[in-house]
């Protein structure tokens, strides 16, 4: 039994370390992508059925969140970098209309849990600042005010179930998940 338990330490430590060297991923990789239905315009829809109807669905717009990744491969599962993601909505509410531009910074890990050659699964968490810089517009006509505001946030994003379709140079993404990248992301992703 000894013997045994001493062939399959050895033989498991051969094996991780093969693999550790075969590491055929590029070290860097740069992810941009396109996300809908994101917290801030959801928190727009909450709000909505909290205050009674005040906001209703059509007067809330938004032009999805862009969002562009950096990350390092510390080895075959996991990855840590930065996330930037911009998003601009325009709310209207009785007489006033709010513009509001959304600009997240973010640190963020990935870790593999399935890959093959052309496929891969994973997940991603990503946390940090938000910057929410809006106008808001009240009254008509001339009688109409503007006001500038800027107000800080925690952003945040986490895709549980994420898969890629391609190589480890060029491939396209779909992440499902909640954040200030939206419930579904789509992508492209580069490795180099």
């Amino acid at each position: 039994m000894k013997r045994f338990f001493t062939l399959a330490v050895v033989l498991l430590a051969v094996i991780c370390s093969a693999s550790a060297q075969s590491f055929d991923r590029p070290k860097n990789e740069i992810m941009v992508s396109m996300g809908i239905a994101t917290h801030p315009e959801i928190g727009l829809d909450f709000a909505d059925v909290f205050l009674g109807g005040l906001v209703s669905d059509s007067d809330v717009e938004s032009d999805g969140a862009f969002a562009i990744t950096y990350l390092r491969n510390m080895n075959k599962t996991l990855a840590w970098g930065v996330t930037g993601s911009y998003e601009h909505l325009n709310q209207k509410l009785d007489n006033e209309t709010f513009y509001e531009n959304f600009l997240a910074v973010m640190p963020t890990v990935r870790a593999y849990w399935f890959r093959t050659k052309y496929f891969g699964m994973y997940s991603r968490l990503a946390a940090g600042l938000a910057l929410n810089m809006y106008d808001t517009y009240a009254g008509k006509g001339t009688s109409s005010t503007k006001e500038n505001k800027c107000d800080a946030y925690m952003a945040f994003h986490a895709a549980p179930v994420s898969v890629e379709l391609g190589t480890s140079k060029f491939s396209g993404f779909m992440e499902i998940g909640y954040g200030y990248q939206g419930i579904v992301n789509l992508g492209v992703k580069v490795g180099f």
